[in-house]
């Protein structure tokens, strides 16, 4: 994949140049922007891949939210991860609407030049593996869709990925269904088995140290033998994935119940996305750690009917 371009959305010009400045020196091509583009299309343009955006949170928020919700219908860049970087409220995240869930990560006004670059890279990175996931969907054909059942085991991040490839290639909506369960796969294997807290998540990607701490937690003596359980079930009507890890659960309520304006925490939107990406349901059990997801499936007739009452 050649260069990606960091795109600064900055109505300051002395925070956007210092931003700019930070990542031009290491080696990142940006470009920066002292107003939110009244279209998506106009980030075209900029005739280079565009990998991450920094969009102020100074700007009047209503214009904010209006350009995540633009960019989430994008075809082209719906998949951008946005970074959010707060203005002089250091509470306005809290007030995006349900927005808030379409932010990869916030950052502090004036963040750290190593805070800043591990994020951007971080953010690069998340990218780059939406796209190869997505570019392999395409190019891949799996047996999986005459499997009508099936449990399997995995406790690596690449085992994540290989498995989000092979099971969503048995949905309908196969990218869809990729993006929402790779997010349940990974929070399963971080959160879960090797108990990485969503705070320590923060100021790991903050510092640069989560890759280090992931592969310190797999080799740990106590985690090394924790599985991921996913359990696959097809039958004429809906598709069922139930993951359950190892780990201690946590407080999903939090998550499903509570609405942006509420919730305290910077990142975590791997539920809020999983809710949302070709998933008809999502419940957990009581502890935590086991979450069963669903994909209805609709024959053609079924497809007529909806189809029909969507046009009334």
């Amino acid at each position: 994949m050649p260069n990606l371009k960091v795109v600064i959305i900055d109505p300051h010009q002395r925070s956007r140049e210092r931003i700019m400045n930070i990542l031009t020196s290491n080696g990142h091509d940006c470009t920066g922007f002292n107003t939110i583009p009244d279209q998506v299309s106009e980030l075209d343009e900029i005739k280079k891949e565009v990998g991450g955006i920094l969009l102020s949170l100074s700007f009047d928020l209503k214009a904010v939210s209006e350009f995540t919700r633009n960019l989430v219908r994008s075809k082209k860049y719906k998949h951008v991860p946005l970074i959010g970087v707060l203005g002089d409220d250091p509470d306005a995240h809290n007030k995006l609407e349900w927005e808030r869930k379409d932010f990869f990560h916030f950052l502090e006004t004036e963040p750290s030049e190593v805070a800043l670059l591990h994020i951007v890279e971080t953010t690069l990175s998340s990218y780059r593996s939406s796209v190869s996931l997505v570019t392999e969907l395409k190019t891949r054909t799996s047996a999986i869709g005459l499997i009508t059942s099936g449990t399997f085991h995995l406790k690596t991040l690449r085992e994540c990925e290989a498995l989000t490839t092979m099971l969503s290639l048995a949905c309908p909506e196969p990218t869809a269904v990729a993006l929402g369960l790779s997010e349940l796969l990974v929070n399963a294997v971080e959160h879960g088995n090797l108990g990485i807290t969503y705070a320590e998540k923060t100021d790991l990607m903050s510092h640069g140290g989560w890759d280090i701490e992931v592969q310190k937690r797999l080799a740990d003596p106590e985690n090394c033998q924790k599985n991921v359980e996913v359990k696959f079930i097809r039958d004429e009507k809906q598709i069922i994935i139930k993951v359950t890890d190892e780990g201690g659960g946590f407080d999903w309520q939090h998550f499903l119940t509570e609405t942006p304006v509420t919730a305290n925490s910077r990142h975590g939107r791997g539920i809020s996305l999983a809710r949302t990406m070709g998933f008809t349901s999502l419940a957990y059990n009581e502890k935590g750690n086991s979450v069963t997801a669903t994909v209805d499936l609709y024959d053609e007739a079924m497809l007529a009917k909806l189809s029909m009452k969507s046009q009334m």
